[in-house]
Order: structure tokens, then C-alpha cells, then sequence
């Protein structure tokens, strides 16, 4: 079985295999496509999907004005507030398909996870894309130690405020890279832990053309 997120039942991600719609991907209207493709697989499904990874692997070219429109649809699926909210991901881009990627996440101010390729990702081995610097340093705190990671410890490690804490937490938690849980048997403190780590499970749904 495939090791991936914190839960003994395994997760469900929506894989978007886009070399499937080619491996020049320019056209706005590949984007409204790709959309159709995607919009169809999570009716229905209701709160099963968690995840919405758009695969990269065997595309060669992006246009930017391609990946804006496939963003910002994109985002309108997986931003829900909390419990139901999901992630997007990205998954085996090339150098220059990344640097556009992190353009576009960085001005539409939003963020993914990234691995280097789909296994990686369902192995847990993720990066955070897009956001300021400190956010990358918050969530690379909680990769490394997902049990031990509560506001009140990411509070001391950062040397930051109650209230600066809990609004860059939130920040990670609207776009669903980081689930905050009550710790067992407190009530009221909250643990927080990476969307995807390396102790559980991952199944994919892979979205293709035609």
C-alpha cells in the first residue's frame, strides 16, 4: 500500500494527467478543457476528493496565460473552508514549467504542494509553492514534526506572537496544505500537520483527455 497521509483510510486524490492534452500546453481554451475534465470527476464525489493534483509529467512547454486560467479554476474547486477544504498540487514539472507555476501562485497569492513526481508526492515527500518566505519556514516546521506541532510551539520556535502565528496557520490551513485537529485529550489546543505526510495512505482517480 502507498504511504501518504496521516489516516488509516486512504486518502483520495484527483490525479490530472495533463501530457493527456498535450505536451504544448497554451491555449486558454486547453484550460476551460481541462476544467470540463475535472469538474465532471469531482461531481458526484462530493467530500471524497481531498486533493487535486495536476501531473506534469511528459509536458515540455507551458504558456503562462494557459496556467493562470487553469489556476484560478482550479482554486475556485479546492478553497472551501475547513473541514472540507483541498489542496492542489503539483506534480513532475520541469524547471521552466515551475518558475511559471510560482509566478502565477504568486499573483494570484496562493499555494500548493510540490514533489518531483506523483510517487514522491504520495510518499509524502512535498515542498511548499508559492507565499512568503515565512510560510515555507511554518510549514516545513510542521512537516518535520507533525505531532509536536502546536500553535503554542510554533509561537516560541518563530519567536512570534500569539495572533501572527495563528493568522500565517490560517493562511496555510484556507488553501488545505495544513489540517489543524484538537490534540487527544485537551479539548481546545490544536495540533497541525501537513496535508500530506509519510505515515498512511493514498489512492488516485486519474482525470485524462478523451
Amino acid at each position: 500500500m502507498n504511504r501518504g497521509f496521516a489516516t488509516e483510510t486512504p486518502i483520495q486524490l484527483l490525479r490530472v494527467g495533463l501530457s493527456s492534452f498535450g505536451k504544448y500546453l497554451g491555449p486558454r481554451k486547453r484550460a476551460l478543457q481541462i476544467t470540463r475534465h475535472v469538474d465532471r470527476e469531482l461531481l458526484g464525489r462530493g467530500d471524497e476528493i481531498k486533493g487535486v493534483v495536476l501531473d506534469f509529467e511528459g509536458v515540455q512547454l507551458m504558456g503562462l496565460a494557459f496556467f493562470e486560467e487553469l489556476l484560478a479554476r482550479m482554486l475556485a474547486f479546492v478553497r472551501r473552508p475547513e473541514p472540507d477544504a483541498m489542496f492542489l498540487a503539483v506534480t513532475g514539472a520541469n524547471e521552466e514549467i515551475r518558475e511559471l507555476v510560482e509566478l502565477a501562485l504568486e499573483r494570484q497569492k496562493a499555494l500548493a504542494l510540490s514533489a518531483s513526481s506523483v510517487r514522491e508526492l504520495q510518499r509524502g515527500r512535498i515542498e511548499l509553492l508559492g507565499g512568503p518566505d515565512y510560510l515555507h519556514s511554518l510549514f516545513d516546521s510542521i512537516r518535520r514534526d507533525p505531532d509536536e506541532a502546536t500553535t503554542a510551539g510554533l509561537k516560541d520556535a518563530f519567536g512570534a506572537s500569539r495572533t501572527n502565528t495563528a493568522n500565517r496557520l490560517a493562511m496555510l490551513r484556507e488553501f488545505g496544505v495544513v489540517r489543524s485537529e484538537p490534540v487527544a485529550g485537551h479539548g481546545q489546543p490544536l495540533t497541525h500537520k501537513p496535508a500530506l505526510t509519510k505515515d498512511g495512505s493514498v489512492s488516485l482517480i486519474t482525470v485524462r483527455s478523451g
